[in-house]
This record gives C-alpha cells, structure tokens and sequence, in this order.
C-alpha cells in the first residue's frame, strides 16, 4: 500500500524584534533560543545546534533515511541510495561510512538501502547488519549483509541471499532476538502467492543465526519463521521476548502482529481478523500505514516505559498501544510528517526517520 513519499518539517525558531522610529525605522532581531550557535558559510550566516558531549544530535538532515540504529555513543542511519551514515555523541555532523550499490530505477519507490541492526555484542564486535536491494542480470534481489563498522572498507559477509526484490513490498526491516537470533522481515515483493509458499523467503519473517545458518528449532526446516505477510514496516521486541511488527494492508486492514513460530498471518487469503489464521493484535480500518515499531525501554518518557510504540505513515502520527484484557492504541505525538522508520537512543529519547530528516521527537 505504501510507496514511500514524506515530507517535510519545520523548526520552530522564535526571534524578538524591537523597533524604534523616530524618523527612520531600526530593526533588531535576537534569538531566543540557546540551543544553536551563528557560523559563517559562503559568507552568510546559518544556525547550527549545539550538541552535548553525552547527547545526540536532535536533528539531521538525510537522503530518504530509511532505518535507524543506536549504539551507546553513536547513531547509525541508513539513506535509500545507498549510503550507511554515523554521528557520534556530542556532533552535530553525520559521515558516511560505506556507500552500496543500491538500483537507482525511477519508480523504485521501496528498493534500496532498507534495514539495519547492530549486533548483540556490538560493543565488542562491531558488527552491523544490513538488508540491501541490487541488481542481478536484470532482475532485482535482496540480501542480508554484515560489515565490520570499524573498518567496513572490508569485503561485506553475505548472511542471506536470494530474497526477491520489487519496486514495491520490499520488507527489509531487521531485528535481533532475546535468542541471539536475526530476525528478517520481506515483503511478498508483488508475488502474492510467495507469501503463502514455505519454500519462499518472501512475505515472510524469516530466523537465521547471525553467521546466517539455519537454526535446527525453525518450524520448516528453512529460514522461514512465520509466513502469510504482505509488506512489513516495522519490528521490535518486548522484554519478554515477544515479536511485534507493523503490516500494511492493500485498501485497509492495517495490522499490529504478534509473531508466533509457525504462524501463518493470512496473506493473500484474508487481511485483519478471520478465521484459520493469527488473529493480529490491532487491526485499522481506515489506511494509516504504520511503519517503524518501539519498545520502549528508556527512563526520560516515565508513561512510556514498558510500552509499545509505533508511527505512521499517512499522518506522522506517534502512537502508544496498551495490551490488557483489550487492546488499544492512543496518538501521543505527531512528527509533522509522515514517519518511515522509528528508534530509541541510548538516552531514551525517540528519533524519527522521514524523507529528508532523522530527528527527535518532542513530547
């Protein structure tokens, strides 16, 4: 359903002016806010934030950021073109780190440089992981890769391969497990048939160790962990260990899942609640879009904590779902823009990717 477009945001900046007339009219503007510094640039002045040397940066401008990944002192973020980009705590300025080949075709509209997680033991490894569409012989595919973020100049190691590609329902978001297990989202990439197909890696959320073998609890034998998916935007972990994604419907029927091992979710058969097939947590009946899906474990949003959190796409609304007895969901927030992806920072705060930003929301 989605074919990924956002748009902008603005910054609110408040100026005081005092004016004077007696018999010619001076202007005196001064900021109000302390939080940019004035540096010279082709001889003109522009505002530039001052970061902290224990914050991140709360704003970014970006290429089609696509996913967002915190260590403790870095944020990586990956652009639809291609480019692996990170900023370390206390700067205000993102460098590329390695560029991919990525298809460039027009109309494209959900291929490129997708997903990224950060290995479990990232502080000691280095480790990033990677979901990426090419090119082969005409035909688009999409792999899993890890780099090593110190030197990833290095020859990439390919995890999984062999995932369709399509300019539309390319999946692509990536998580690691309680398990120490990769967790791999795709979408049925136009085939609608492959997402109910288990010898298909697509339309599915696919379980792989982070070397990218086959673990021998999969319920098939393959990669295939659950199946029955459309398009899925989003994917987090409770800390309990339970699975949540963000899937979107066709006309409707938007979903929040809980994944289960083996569990088929319905697609192309049926869409939201029916019979035979998982029931999902949250269905919407009117097109909403949710793309990128928190846990939310830090200490700065005290009502947040232990909640799951999503975004969308249609409004840039932040969403908060509360599972009891029933399940429901209220907006707390809106970015301004529609969201693509969605990630808390080592120091709790929620960060946003949209079409040309990576910031951070303000409750």
């Amino acid at each position: 359903m989605v074919e990924i477009e956002l748009i902008d945001h603005k910054i609110y900046i408040m100026f005081l002016f005092v004016a004077m007339a007696i018999s010619v009219t001076t202007l005196s503007l001064t900021t109000c806010t302390t939080s940019t510094t004035d540096t010279e640039k082709n001889g003109k002045k522009e505002k530039r934030e001052e970061v902290g040397a224990d914050s991140f940066v709360g704003e970014l401008a970006a290429d089609f950021p696509t996913d967002i990944a915190f260590s403790k002192d870095k944020m990586f973020f990956t652009e639809k073109g291609g480019k692996l980009k990170v900023v370390k705590k206390g700067s205000d300025k993102a460098k590329t780190l390695e560029e991919f080949n990525v298809p460039k075709r027009l109309g494209n509209s959900e291929t490129g440089l997708l997903g990224i997680a950060l290995s479990p033991q990232f502080e000691d490894d280095k480790k990033i992981y990677l979901y990426h569409t090419y090119e082969s012989n005409g035909e688009l595919l999409n792999k899993v890769i890890s780099i090593d973020s110190e030197q990833p100049e290095k020859d990439a190691k390919t995890i999984i391969d062999g995932i369709k590609g399509n300019r539309i329902h390319d999946g692509g978001k990536l998580a690691f497990g309680p398990d120490g297990k990769l967790y791999i989202a795709t979408g049925d990439a136009g085939n609608e048939s492959d997402a109910q197909d288990k010898d298909s890696l697509n339309g599915k959320v696919l379980r792989v160790d982070p070397d990218g073998n086959i673990p021998g609890d999969n319920p098939f034998g393959n990669a295939v962990w659950s199946l029955g998916h459309r398009n899925i935007f989003g994917m987090t972990f409770d800390d309990t260990g339970r699975l949540f994604v963000t899937e979107n419907g066709p006309e409707k029927d938007d979903e929040i899942n809980e994944i289960t091992k083996g569990g088929n979710f319905g697609w192309p058969d049926v869409t939201g609640d029916a019979d035979g097939f998982e029931k999902p947590l949250l269905v919407f009946e009117k097109v909403n879009a949710p793309t990128g899906i928190i846990f939310y474990e830090g200490d700065k949003f005290e009502d947040l904590k232990g909640q799951l959190v999503f975004a969308d796409f249609i409004k840039g609304d932040i969403h908060e779902i509360f599972i009891g007895d029933d399940v429901t969901e209220k907006v707390i927030a809106n970015a301004g823009m529609g969201v693509n992806a969605l990630a808390q920072s080592s120091n709790g705060d929620i960060y946003v990717a949209t079409e040309d930003k990576v910031k951070k929301i303000e409750f």
